[in-house]
């Protein structure tokens, strides 16, 4: 075929198709030198834009991975310092007081942090390197640690994710009470290594430290472990990583350990004392080129058409992946929530991500080529470019490298609100870039200042306001109620639990009836007592309310207002009524005194007017009785005188009549029987009078309210006297009476105090008994006994005997005025009553009078 090719276009002689031949070979070799000086411009313009691609990704690789271990920083870092109760935990622990509650407490705090989400894992240390809290599982054995520069006090390990190990202090008022050790799960750069695939299969990307050893330690690639995919240099250790491991930059082609043709750019990751190296396979993409070009190779004419095409082809999708690749990586920056901006050594503007837009107000093409400090307010705007300036000579800052800073920025309007910065630096293509990345915390910060404003309010009320969690422990106490329980500052809210502020009668309200009526939604109102720290009980009107989230309680809050002048007027107004009660019963009882004494008055001189009416008929029958007597004596001289003559009447008839007369009307017995008549009505009449003279005896009326010297035993026998239609049915009267003067006193009142126990004594006896009455005298004083062997009397009722209107007769049968009447009496006379009693054998009364009344007493007492 080529043959019959050559003859139709050289000829068919030998020497032409020899020349055609040349002819043919030097095109052959031509197209071939063309072709492959195309392959090595292409090769050169390929590894160009790979080198620059790769660049460029290293550097938005590199800033990632820098953001996502200082953010991770950050967030330890907000967990210790913004927890005041956690703080007070672990001083509490560090000054030695380690109780199992209080270890309970910080595990439970050590709990919530990692139910967050936000760390995975956390070991806490006492100020002695103690363990004395832990939540979650720290990696104890990853399969690559290494240790990093930036942030402090931090290792980057691999356990199925990338995990940043780090060590925080936990300060207080610049004392250090121990350490937090967490695991923060580092998402983003899982992502970013999982997701990474910028130029074909055989792209790779690395970082890697060293160990404590000096040992090179790569973390997992798409490739493997150990790095194997990069260029051979020094020591085992590939040339790209040690050159970025000692902070160096660039790109280069470069051969492998395998013999592999490939690119790769290499730089630190910022201060860390990690590298990074991206890597591309060369020969992925020019060994196609090359093949393709030795087949179009016998077609000169088309050689440069075809490779042109060829390498159009070939190329385009290596092209479009490093697009594509440039693309994700702008998805990322367009996409995230914080504002990005790079800037050059000059402060100009380079990118500006939707976020930014958003957060300053600006449009990208507003920002892109004019200097960043249009976005700042003054004193910051005047100053960057010598701040820029000083950076780049001294390489000394307060914000590049320096971690998050909260600074101010400047709305496209002229407004100024809060920012949190972090600016890194970075070389690319040679120059030095600082990447931005800003978060408004314009919001944040309104909300520290309204929880400002009201924790002010609170801290200022003279009401009590305590927040307690769902265990009922103290979250917060504002400034009274820590003044109450002793407490000097917001984070000492140890041992204030609900069970602790409340006694315990009102502690069993509030954590059933109270916490339940709030958590069922509703407000529960009532009154309780707070204690202060002495113990001291203060009444208060409280209010607790539930705070819900997600549809679970989180927190309850009591608000409590002091009602201890409300409850002292209300105790004062119940003792006055007390006193006012105590005012009235003594007026009804003295008014109750009064009439019993207008009474016993009343019947005395009733009693003495009486008896003044009944001695005169008394006496004259007295006198009549006795008349009768002599005149009953002469009329039975004459009728024995007539019993004389009647033997001498001799007429029968007459003798009949009389005889039957005689003992018709019983003439013998009315002799026998009227002698004892009259011997009965003279002692009736001498017993009336008897009983009228001790009527008067104990009345005295004749004396009124006079104080006299009195014979005791003679008012103690005109009383019984008086009363012994009360006590003869029930008793045996037994007198033991001593020597005894007489007794100055009122003679009616001292009658009527006898009268009173002798009533008493019988109405004890329930069948039949004995009352005996002893007198004696001792020293100045007589004393008067009245015994009895009744019921007896408890001791419960023995103690208000005494009491107004206390009695323990039956209804209708006694008004309980009787023993306090004559317990007045009694202390009138400056003497005294008392009493013993045994129940089932008997009481003893004994009254003591002085024989003299030791002040001079009114003519009315």
């Amino acid at each position: 075929m080529l043959k019959r090719i050559l003859s139709s276009v050289f000829g068919t002689t030998a020497d032409e198709r020899k020349i055609g031949a040349t002819i043919a070979f030097l095109l052959v070799v031509v197209a071939l030198v063309s072709s492959i000086a195309v392959s090595m411009i292409f090769q050169a313009q390929i590894n160009a834009e790979l080198e620059g691609a790769l660049a460029r990704g290293l550097n938005d690789h590199s800033g990632t991975i820098r953001w996502e271990l200082e953010d991770a920083a950050r967030r330890a870092s907000d967990e210790m310092n913004k927890r005041p109760h956690f703080r007070f935990l672990m001083r509490r622990a560090a000054d030695g007081s380690a109780s199992p509650d209080l270890l309970r407490q910080i595990e439970a705090v050590a709990e919530n942090i990692v139910a967050t989400g936000r760390i995975s894992a956390i070991a806490l240390y006492g100020s002695g390197g103690q363990v004395i809290a832990a939540g979650g599982g720290l990696a104890e054995k990853p399969r690559l640690a290494l240790n990093v520069r930036v942030p402090e006090h931090a290792r980057l390990l691999w356990q199925d994710g990338y995990l940043l190990n780090i060590a925080v202090p936990v300060m207080d008022a610049g004392r250090r009470l121990g350490t937090a050790l967490m695991d923060i799960p580092l998402p983003r750069l899982g992502a970013l290594f999982k997701n990474h695939s910028m130029l074909g299969k055989g792209n790779n990307m690395f970082v890697c430290g060293l160990d404590a050893g000096g040992a090179l330690k790569c973390f997992p690639s798409r490739h493997g472990h150990n790095g194997s995919g990069m260029a051979g240099g020094v020591d085992g250790k590939p040339a790209a990583m040690a050159d970025a491991l000692a902070g160096r930059s660039g790109r280069r082609a470069t051969t492998d350990a395998q013999g592999r043709q490939i690119v790769e750019a290499y730089g630190p990751i910022g201060e860390t004392g990690l590298g990074m190296v991206m890597t591309i396979d060369a020969g992925e993409w020019s060994r196609p080129v090359r093949a393709d070009l030795l087949r179009v190779a016998p077609l000169f004419a088309l050689l440069i058409l075809v490779a042109l095409v060829l390498l159009r082809w070939r190329v385009g999708p290596l092209v479009r992946s490093v697009v594509a690749s440039r693309a994700r990586v702008r998805a990322v920056v367009d996409n995230a929530a914080e504002a990005i901006i790079t800037i050059d050594a000059r402060g100009t503007v380079q990118s500006f991500n939707p976020a930014a837009c958003t957060i300053f107000g600006y449009s990208t093409d507003e920002v892109i080529g004019r200097n960043v400090k249009m976005l700042m307010p003054e004193p910051y705007r005047s100053g960057h470019d010598g701040y820029i300036a000083r950076f780049l000579e001294t390489g000394r800052g307060a914000i590049i490298g320096r971690g998050t800073r909260e600074v101010q920025g400047q709305y496209k309007g002229g407004r100024v609100f809060p920012l949190e910065l972090a600016v890194s630096e970075t070389v690319l293509n040679g120059e030095r870039v600082f990447i931005g990345m800003a978060r408004d915390v314009s919001e944040r910060k309104l909300a520290e200042e309204n929880t400002a404003r009201l924790t002010a309010i609170l801290e200022a009320t003279t009401d009590l306001v305590c927040i307690w969690d769902t265990r009922g422990e103290a979250i917060y106490l504002n400034a009274a109620a820590r003044s109450l329980r002793g407490a000097e500052r917001e984070t000492d809210l140890g041992g204030n639990s609900i069970g602790e502020c409340y006694p315990p009668w009102a502690s069993r309200i509030m954590l059933g009836q109270a916490l339940s009526t709030a958590a069922s939604g509703e407000v529960w109102r009532g009154e309780t007592e707070f204690l202060g720290h002495c113990g001291k009980a203060v009444p208060v009107s409280q209010v607790v309310m539930a705070h819900k989230s997600g549809g679970e309680v989180r927190m309850y809050s009591s608000v409590m207002r002091d009602i201890s002048d409300r409850k002292r007027t209300e105790e004062e107004l119940r003792q006055h009524n007390a006193e006012l009660n105590q005012a009235n019963q003594k007026l009804q009882e003295t008014q109750s005194q009064l009439l019993q004494s207008e009474k016993m008055a009343s019947i005395g001189q009733l009693a003495a007017g009486v008896a003044h009416e009944i001695n005169n008929p008394i006496g004259y029958v007295h006198s009549n009785l006795g008349t009768l007597e002599k005149y009953l004596q002469d009329m039975l001289e004459v009728l024995d005188g007539y019993e004389a003559a009647e033997e001498a009447i001799v007429d029968n008839e007459i003798l009949s009549r009389v005889r039957a007369t005689k003992e018709k009307a019983d003439l013998s017995y009315l002799r026998e029987d009227l002698a004892a008549l009259m011997k009965e009505s003279k002692e009736g009449i001498t017993r009336v009078k008897k009983i009228v003279q001790d009527l008067k005896d104990f009345s005295h009326v004749d004396a009124g309210e006079e104080w006299l010297t009195a014979d005791l035993h003679q008012g103690l026998d005109s009383t019984l006297n008086i009363v012994w239609n009360e006590v003869k049915y029930k008793a045996e009267v037994r007198k033991e009476y001593g020597e005894i003067p007489g007794v100055e006193c009122l003679p009616s009142q001292i009658n009527q105090v006898f009268m009173n126990l002798l009533v008493n004594a019988a109405h004890a006896i329930e069948e039949r008994g004995v009352i005996t009455i002893r007198t004696g005298q001792e020293g100045d004083m007589v004393w008067v006994e009245i015994a009895d062997t009744g019921k007896g009397i408890g001791i419960d009722n023995l103690k208000r005997i005494f009491d107004p209107f206390f009695t323990t007769k039956p209804v209708g049968k006694g008004t309980g005025l009787g023993l306090s009447l004559s317990y007045s009496i009694v202390q009138k006379h400056h003497g005294q009553i008392e009493v013993k009693s045994e129940e089932g054998l008997g009481t003893t009364f004994t009254v003591w009078l002085p024989v003299i009344q030791p002040v001079p007493q009114q003519a009315n007492g």
